[in-house]
């Protein structure tokens, strides 16, 4: 009654079998747009950041950080992909380790058992590095690696990193929650008390004594039935695999910048946020888009002027795409029209800037054009020398 009432809308809610065919591809976090029920790490990493689009990767160059709002502080100035910003994690292991690995050429991630409480991933890495799991950082997820318990650390903001060493190793991820195993506790106490009283009242001598022992074994065999199938169910094969490469020279301003000037609905908003312009993730269905209104536009702040000599808009549209650059966030210069083409398969609109300026906001104007937009990338001048 706190947050009023609502209605959910009839609609044809996806089959048995539906269900397990989505999640044998894609195992992500789900966003639920009800009153009260949104994750506050969830809410705060999208609102500072975006939802890490992996599910589990090798970061080869450890940043340590005091607290989450240090990360992301650190995060906005500056972020590169193999970067992880860590949680109370030694500056001198972190240097260490991040030196080892600047060389690493190989390494990849395959996830060879998955359930809702449980994974397994198989990682091989060339050289000692953390591995990082995207869920969202809430204390009840516990690591192993090949079989014995590691620390586990808060990165990236709301993410989670462990170490790994060099060559393969089994990385285990298992949620635990105290208040469901609390909650397991007293209720079998209950029943055992409520079989116990009733065996007392109603049974006498032998009939008495076996029913308090039934009641028992029936209680203290349900608890350990639980227990053990928290982590025993059926893998729902989800197929996830991800490979490592050398991290690219040339540097895309912006990564992981904040994003703004694009409003949806709650019920898109997750999936289809604006920061997933700026996550790196160029596959299908990796976007969002923008539909012809004077407030759908998607701006960028690249937190510091910028020298900007080439912007590159992954997506589609039924016209050229407008973009302005902008010092200040209220003066903007348009740029020439984009150039429509294509990169590894995928449509790219591409900017050369001729004279490069100071920039630091980018704004993508779909005021004119239904555009579907998976991935902004926008290169300095020192790229290119």
């Amino acid at each position: 009654m706190r947050y009023g009432t609502f209605i959910v809308p009839v609609k044809d809610w996806p089959t048995f079998e539906q269900i397990m065919a989505q999640k044998k591809e894609k195992l992500d976090y789900r966003y639920h747009d009800l009153p009260g029920m949104q994750n506050k790490a969830v809410m705060q990493q999208i609102n500072n950041s975006f939802i890490e689009p992996f599910l589990g990767k090798i970061f080869t160059q450890i940043i340590p950080v005091k607290s989450p709002e240090d990360a992301y502080k650190q995060m906005e100035r500056e972020r590169l992909p193999q970067q992880l910003f860590i949680e109370k994690y030694d500056s001198e292991k972190a240097a260490t380790l991040t030196e080892r690995a600047i060389n690493m050429k190989e390494g990849s991630v395959n996830l060879v058992y998955s359930s809702f409480n449980r994974m397994q991933f198989n990682v091989n890495s060339q050289t000692s590095a953390f591995f990082g799991f995207s869920y969202p950082f809430t204390g009840h997820w516990k690591a192993w690696v090949n079989g014995e318990k590691v620390q586990m650390y808060r990165a990236n903001g709301a993410a989670h990193g462990i170490e790994i060493n060099e060559g393969e190793s089994l990385v285990e991820f298992r949620y635990w929650s105290n208040a469901f195993f609390w909650g397991m506790t007293i209720s079998c106490t209950t029943f055992a008390i409520i079989g116990i009283f009733i065996c007392y009242r109603s049974g006498k001598g032998l009939s008495r004594i076996v029913g308090i022992i039934s009641v028992l074994i029936i209680c203290a065999g349900g608890f350990m039935f639980w227990y053990n199938s928290l982590y025993t169910g059926d893998n729902l094969q989800t197929e996830y695999t991800w490979t490592y490469s050398t991290p690219s020279k040339t540097h895309n301003l912006a990564y992981g910048k904040k994003t703004s000037g694009y409003s949806l609905p709650s019920r898109s908003y997750l999936n289809r946020h604006r920061s997933r312009a700026v996550d790196g993730d160029t596959s299908q269905g990796s976007g969002f888009t923008l539909e012809p209104s004077a407030e759908k536009e998607l701006i960028v702040d690249l937190n510091s002027p910028e020298e900007i000599k080439q912007i590159l808009l992954y997506g589609s549209s039924d016209a050229l795409p407008l973009i302005y650059l902008s010092q200040d966030g209220n003066q903007w210069h348009k740029t020439t029209s984009p150039v429509p083409g294509s990169e590894n398969g995928r449509n790219v609109f591409r900017v050369n800037i001729k004279k490069p300026m100071p920039v630091q906001f980018v704004k993508v104007d779909a005021s004119m054009s239904n555009l579907q937009v998976s991935k902004l990338k926008v290169y300095g001048a020192i790229a290119f020398k």
